[in-house]
Order: structure tokens, then C-alpha cells, then sequence
């Protein structure tokens, strides 16, 4: 007797391949698209703000999405077309500062708005404040007459990056900065040639300057008052060689404060010629200042005048009136490096984009990256 083999149907043999995948790919689903709507008004009547750019961007890298515009009523709404995740939201008007949710001067500062599935996020309202401004007078401290052409320069206070600048001042002293954010905090610096330039309110240094706010759709009024100016010549060489270096950064810095926690620097720069030598024309007020000579991604230490590593081990330089300070030379030395690698302390696997600076024991300045360490002092790293 025969037997015979049964075989599955062919449908049978799909079936169980299907059930087959299903547990080996399981299903997943996929989340609906969100959205974002709100409101763009004036902040300073209340009223809407109808055919406003409304710009969506990327909350993780600042980078654009799309861009909507406000109805008649000054509403605005993507719809469902935002893939969930977080977002910045901003808009700009003629007349008005560029502003981004939640009442924040930049993308950079706003806030993050989520988007959930399927769901659109409301209530996210932009109010714009009119733009502000700075007035006010620039005086001759010695005998209060009007400087004309003097040049009020304008930073954001906490990053200390250059906003704008004023036109020369008039015959009077008068000068005016318009265009500025309400919802930004400043500091201000007059300068003129032959008279030290000064941040209000009188202040030397940027890490010293007051704040400086404007009121929306009107100006802030500060005075300066300033003095005729010395300047500082010198040399930087290589102290293993003695040869000139060319292309050195020397940054000014208040020598008068002991506080290195705050920002001293003058906001204030020259660079070497070819023989290694430097002029910053007269442009500071008598007082003493330090000096820092820096040359990034050439080897060279950064070094403070004559050759100290650190504020704290800079010698200061006098300047006076109508005169130049000679001779603040600096010698500034080639560092070593410091190698390694960056391990996950649980894992003990390299960890690849991690940031690494070192400190000086006894100074309180980090060596970035950029630039070599001190070889004839311990470094550590900064947690």
C-alpha cells in the first residue's frame, strides 16, 4: 500500500508567510501630522497685524520650514502639515522688530513650540514692539565743548557682538541709532579720533558698561563725555628665535580692574605688520591697560604683555594724554599639546564629538582648543 504526501495549499503557504513577517517586521504606525496656530498683533495697541510673514524653523538647528501669512484678523495657521517635534516661530514687520515666540528678539532666543500628533498647538501669539532708539550728546570732558563726528557704536550686552552703528555726530554732539530691538539689552560705546572711547556710563571695559535698554517706539537719551587719548606701540617677536611674527591679534584690555570674571576687554583689536610691529593710534583715555597677543591655529601660546600667561601675571601699560606708551613688546612662545581619547565611562567606548579645554592651575584663563598650552604648566580638564 502506498502512502501518500499531503502538501499545504499554495494559499495556506502565503498565509504563513505573511504571519511569519508580521512578527518578524511588526507594524508600526505612522504619526499624523500637527500644526501651530496663533496671533500677531501690535504690542503696542493690541491691534492685529494682517499680511505678516509668520516663519516656521527647525527648533534643533534654527533651519527653515515654512513660511504662513496672518489673515485680516492677524490669525495664522499651518494646518496639519508639521511633523510632530518642536519648532521656533517668528515674524518681522516694517516699522517693527523681528520677534520670536515667546516674546524673545531671535530665533536663536525663542522658545520651542511642540507639535503633537495629529493635534495643532494654539495660542501661539506674537505681539511686535515698535522699534526704539538711542539719542544724546558727545562732549569734550576737559572743557564740555560739542565733539562732532564721534561715533556711537551699539552691542548686544550678552554676547558682546556688534549691532550697529550711529552716523557722526553732528556739530552740536548729537548723534541718533534708530532700529533698535525693545526686548534687547545693549551696551553703548563712544569713539572719536584723538579721545579715548568710553561705554557708558563712563565705564572702560564692555565686561564694566551699564545696560542700555530702549522703550518701544521711542529713544533711550545717554551723554558721553571724553578725554583726549594716548596710544600703544610695540614689537611681538617669537622668544625662541627673537624674529618677528606677523598677523598677531593684540587685544586691549582694562589693567585697572582685578575682576577677571567680567568681559575687560576695550573692544578694541590691532594686528602686526610683517616686522612684527603694532600702532593703535590714540584711542584710549589716560589710565593702564594690559595687553594680549593672540594667533589662533598657529601654535603660539596666547601671551600677555611682556610674556605672561594669564590677567593676573600681565604687566600693565600706562598711557597718558597725547602720547604713546613705547615698547609694550611681547615675546610669545610656541605650546605643546595634550592627547587622549574620550571614553563612555560605563561602556568604555569612544565617545566622538566630545569637547575637551584645559586650565592653567594657577591662572584663570582655559586653553581652548584652538591654541597650545602652556608646556611648563599642569593642565586639567574642565568639567
Amino acid at each position: 500500500m502506498k502512502t501518500l504526501l499531503a502538501f499545504p495549499r499554495q494559499s495556506t503557504l502565503k498565509a504563513w508567510a505573511l504571519f511569519v513577517l508580521l512578527l518578524l517586521f511588526p507594524c508600526v504606525a505612522q504619526a499624523a501630522p500637527g500644526g501651530i496656530s496663533g496671533r500677531v498683533s501690535s504690542a503696542n495697541t493690541g491691534l492685529p497685524l494682517p499680511g505678516l510673514t509668520v516663519t516656521v524653523s527647525d527648533a534643533a538647528t534654527g533651519a527653515f520650514v515654512q513660511n504662513f501669512i496672518s489673515d485680516v484678523s492677524g490669525n495664522y495657521n499651518t494646518g496639519l502639515i508639521l511633523t510632530p517635534g518642536t519648532y521656533k516661530v517668528s515674524t518681522s514687520n516694517a516699522g517693527f522688530e523681528a520677534i520670536a515666540y515667546n516674546n524673545k528678539f531671535s530665533i536663536a532666543t525663542g522658545d520651542p513650540v511642540t507639535v503633537s500628533d495629529g493635534a495643532i498647538t494654539t495660542a501661539i501669539d506674537i505681539a511686535l514692539p515698535l522699534l526704539g532708539g538711542i539719542i544724546g550728546q558727545i562732549r569734550n570732558a576737559a572743557n564740555n565743548a560739542a565733539l562732532a563726528g564721534a561715533i556711537v557704536d551699539v552691542y548686544d550686552y550678552a554676547a558682546n557682538t556688534f549691532v550697529k552703528s550711529s552716523a557722526a555726530s553732528a556739530a552740536d554732539g548729537s548723534y541718533t541709532v534708530t532700529g533698535l530691538n525693545p526686548l534687547q539689552a545693549y551696551r553703548v560705546r563712544a569713539r572719536l579720533t584723538n579721545f579715548g572711547a568710553v561705554f557708558f556710563n563712563n565705564k572702560p571695559s564692555a565686561g564694566a558698561a551699564d545696560v542700555v535698554t530702549v522703550p518701544s517706539g521711542s529713544n533711550a537719551a545717554i551723554n558721553f563725555l571724553l578725554t583726549a587719548a594716548g596710544g600703544i606701540r610695540g614689537t611681538v617677536t617669537d622668544a625662541a628665535t627673537g624674529l618677528p611674527v606677523q598677523g598677531v591679534s593684540i587685544d586691549i584690555i582694562d589693567g585697572a580692574s582685578t575682576n577677571y570674571s567680567i568681559n575687560n576687554f576695550v573692544n578694541f583689536a590691532v594686528t602686526t605688520l610683517a616686522d612684527g610691529t603694532f600702532n593703535t593710534g590714540r584711542a584710549f583715555a589716560p589710565g593702564v591697560y594690559k595687553l594680549r597677543a593672540r594667533k589662533l591655529g598657529s601654535g603660539y601660546m596666547q601671551t600677555f604683555h611682556p610674556s605672561g600667561l594669564d590677567l593676573s601675571t600681565a604687566t600693565t601699560v600706562t598711557v597718558t594724554a597725547g602720547a604713546d606708551a613705547l615698547n609694550a613688546n611681547i615675546a610669545i612662545t610656541m605650546g605643546g599639546t595634550i592627547t587622549g581619547t574620550i571614553l563612555d565611562r560605563s561602556s568604555n567606548l569612544p565617545i566622538a564629538g566630545a569637547s575637551v579645554a584645559a586650565t592653567r592651575r594657577t591662572g584663570e584663563a582655559p586653553c581652548h582648543s584652538r591654541d597650545r598650552c602652556d608646556p611648563d604648566h599642569a593642565a586639567r580638564p574642565r568639567r
